[in-house]
């Protein structure tokens, strides 16, 4: 379909004298050609339009693309002035709207009504202000297609190296239950106190017990909130 509105492009942009840089709006424009012609692909040979909505398309509203367009002014500054714009035609919009190109302002035009068309052609010397019209439409063409390209035959088809099957990926099963997260472990308080050495006789063993109630005696005290000095006043 590409080279098909391409076909269709390139000689609609070489009769009309529009410069390459409006090829966006031709190719648009034949695209809405293409879309009301009849085609064999439909049972029929109805348009893909008539297939899409249901009944036959308009077409009287359609001109040579590029065609000079006299755009109507609707409100004249004085009565001396022209009543009406000479454009050229881009493209449609509906079947009462029109997309033109107002050389005096360098601007396209949308949604134009009351357009009058003649059989003819703006002047190059016209579109001498837009952008690129100078430069050729840089489209790349990979190669020259033919007949012959189209019916090859398949003996003289490259052998293509056959792409090693991958492994099948198993994801690793998932449990059927998640186990209940274990409680956290509550420190104890007040320490043990850690066992002591089989060899320690008896009186050291009380003496180690005698210091340790004096440290947490004397821990205690240190501890425990000072009186304020305002509380024996």
């Amino acid at each position: 379909m590409n080279r098909t509105l391409m076909d269709m492009v390139r000689p609609m942009l070489l009769q009309s004298g529009v410069p390459s840089a409006f090829w966006g709006e031709a190719v648009h424009t034949a695209a809405k050609i293409r879309n009301r012609l009849p085609t064999s692909s439909l049972k029929g040979s109805i348009s893909p339009h008539e297939a899409w909505f249901g009944k036959p398309p308009k077409i009287s509203h359609f001109r040579r693309f590029g065609c000079a367009a006299y755009a109507r002014i609707t409100h004249p500054v004085t009565k001396v002035v022209a009543r009406s714009n000479r454009c050229c035609l881009l493209g449609y919009e509906g079947t009462t709207q029109y997309r033109l190109f107002d050389p005096k302002t360098n601007k396209v035009l949308s949604k134009v009504c009351n357009v009058t068309f003649e059989n003819e052609f703006l002047d190059p010397s016209e579109f001498v202000n837009v952008p690129y019209a100078d430069h050729p439409l840089m489209v790349p063409e990979p190669r020259n297609y033919s007949e012959e390209d189209e019916e090859l035959d398949p003996d003289d088809l490259p052998e293509l190296t056959p792409i090693p099957v991958m492994p099948e990926y198993h994801p690793a099963p998932r449990p059927a239950t998640v186990p209940p997260p274990l409680p956290p472990i509550q420190p104890q308080w007040p320490i043990p106190a850690p066992p002591q050495p089989s060899g320690i006789d008896s009186d050291t063993e009380s003496t180690l017990s005698t210091d340790l109630e004096r440290a947490s005696q004397h821990s205690s005290q240190h501890s425990s909130p000072r009186e304020s000095p305002h509380a024996s006043e």
